[in-house]
């Protein structure tokens, strides 16, 4: 019991310093969303339609993290299930908010790629105010109990984490830049492969 009360407060922790640190880092990443994409790729018309999908998916990086905080938690919990309704709930969601954005659907314009962006948005918001009302509901100590002594074992461990995911990132970032020497349908075509 105690373990796993100790454990939500790590939890809620962990959501304390992404609140802290993602929004100010994404908004500066949003406004340079134009010249990222311009790093992995030459053709103006891509980074013309695709800076506006990049920022939105860059703004969904709070509820990337706090999705992917609450999947550590459930997975160390051993209650993986209540992550992967969350995962069914987003994907449901997902898809038809992509449709709706992308190609209009009543009063709601046609945004073309962009509309993927903030479908995804829309969805990953909608994942991780999920995560937060399970997290109440089943997470022991989420709701209560001193955070304080837990900020300095959590930023040690992000550290490393966070340069792993870094690494990675540049990796798949790098490999794109060189698909996209070949041409920009490449890119679309292993932009598929990688999201599969």
């Amino acid at each position: 019991e105690g373990e796993t009360e100790d454990l939500g407060r790590y939890l809620r922790t962990t959501l304390v310093v992404i609140f802290l640190l993602v929004p100010p880092v994404s908004l500066i990443l949003v406004w340079f969303s134009a010249d990222l994409l311009a790093l992995m790729t030459n053709d103006a018309a891509v980074v013309e339609t695709g800076h506006a999908y990049l920022g939105w998916m860059l703004a969904s990086s709070l509820f990337f993290a706090i999705n992917n905080a609450f999947m550590g938690y459930w997975n160390a919990t051993e209650r993986s299930k209540l992550y992967l309704r969350v995962v069914l709930v987003e994907a449901i969601v997902n898809v038809p908010m992509n449709y709706v954005f992308m190609f209009g659907f009543g009063p709601v314009p046609a945004f073309g790629v962009m509309g993927a962006g903030i479908g995804t948005f829309i969805a990953a918001l909608i994942g991780a105010i999920y995560h937060l009302l399970l997290g109440f509901k089943h997470a022991e100590g989420f709701a209560r109990g001193p955070v304080r002594q837990h900020v300095r074992v959590v930023v040690r461990l992000m550290i490393p984490a966070g340069m792993q995911q870094f690494m990675d990132t540049l990796a798949l970032t790098l490999m794109f830049r060189m698909v996209a020497f070949v041409g920009t349908v490449e890119v679309a075509a292993y932009s598929v492969l990688v999201n599969m």
